[in-house]
């Protein structure tokens, strides 16, 4: 994908793994990882391909708060919580 003349093209994962906060792309059928950005490398290891409450909750369950389920119809992601 190339952006039109005279704009600059970027680099999706530059983009990602220059932000400073943690950034973690979640498959919400089976809540594994599928991306993690610089950040969340640094805090959490390789932790691709496993259920995100494991690694990143310590849980043997999808979290109570967890609004996974209820965004995989593809409403906004509006009232998610943020971890820290």
């Amino acid at each position: 994908m190339s952006a039109p003349a005279g704009l600059p093209q970027y680099d999706p994962q530059r983009l990602l793994n220059s932000q400073p906060g943690i950034i973690t792309v979640i498959d919400p059928a089976p809540y594994r990882v599928q991306f993690q950005n610089a950040a969340g490398l640094t805090k959490f290891g390789d932790i691709s391909n496993t259920p995100c409450y494991e690694k990143m909750a310590g849980g043997l369950a999808p979290c109570s708060f967890c609004k996974l389920p209820a965004r995989s119809d593809g409403t906004t992601a509006e009232g998610a919580r943020e971890r820290r």
